[in-house]
């Protein structure tokens, strides 16, 4: 589990997937659109994810926003 607002669970499966759930409607999972490797991920409002990304170049971290997809 990650940071995540009050109601939600951010949810993530080691560096690979990462899910939001919304503890008010718990039959809707949303997937976090993710490229690569990810560490530190919170969620900032809403459906507005923000985690680091690891990348090859110096200093081997990107800061990347994204949103959830609820379906």
């Amino acid at each position: 589990m990650h940071p995540a607002e009050p109601g939600y669970l951010l949810l993530g499966d080691r560096d690979q997937t990462l899910l939001l759930l919304d503890l008010g409607q718990t039959d809707i999972l949303c997937p976090v659109e993710v490229d690569g490797q990810w560490v530190l991920p919170l969620q900032l409002k809403d459906r507005i994810i923000l985690y680091f990304q690891k990348t090859m170049q110096p200093p081997g971290l990107t800061l990347v926003q994204t949103e959830a997809n609820c379906k």
